[in-house]
């Protein structure tokens, strides 16, 4: 089984409202962000225990009662180690962030199955350069080669 972490901490951001405490908890359709990541990583098979970091009041009004909270601790690297410290994780563990609205169960899953034909160390998802240069030709572009890309 995998164990899963969303991320949903950091502080307020310009342009949101004081009600709103980061990107994660902008509304669509009269749901926060993070709760359409949550709802995508319990679909996806194979996913077992699943936490979210991020500030604990607002959390508690999103998420159900068995997806553990994990305050919010600093940067991205510290509240992974501190979500992987709750959960007492020693499997593969998925991280994802919470402002992914159109996250699937299907997607989890796929992403899941392409780690595991090729096991490493860190697996992440990668668009080719041809693929972003067709859909956002006016932006600038930050190259990676990853030859054992999944």
């Amino acid at each position: 089984m995998t164990d899963a972490i969303v991320l949903a901490g950091g502080g307020t951001e310009p342009g949101l409202g004081a009600d709103v405490p980061n990107k994660g908890f902008l509304q669509i359709s009269g749901r926060p962000l993070v709760d359409y990541v949550v709802q995508a990583v319990q679909r996806a098979r194979g996913i077992g225990r699943i936490a979210v970091v991020g500030p604990p009041g607002p959390l508690r009004s999103v998420v159900s009662r068995d997806v553990t909270i994990v305050s919010d601790n600093g940067g991205i690297m510290e509240n992974v180690a501190h979500a992987v410290r709750e959960l007492g994780v020693r499997d593969p563990t998925l991280v994802a962030a919470s402002d992914i609205p159109l996250l699937t169960g299907a997607v989890v899953e796929e992403f899941l199955a392409a780690c595991a034909r090729k096991p490493a160390d860190f697996d992440g998802p990668a668009v080719s350069h041809r693929a972003e240069n067709v859909r956002h030709p006016d932006r600038r572009h930050i190259l990676r080669r990853q030859p054992d890309a999944v």
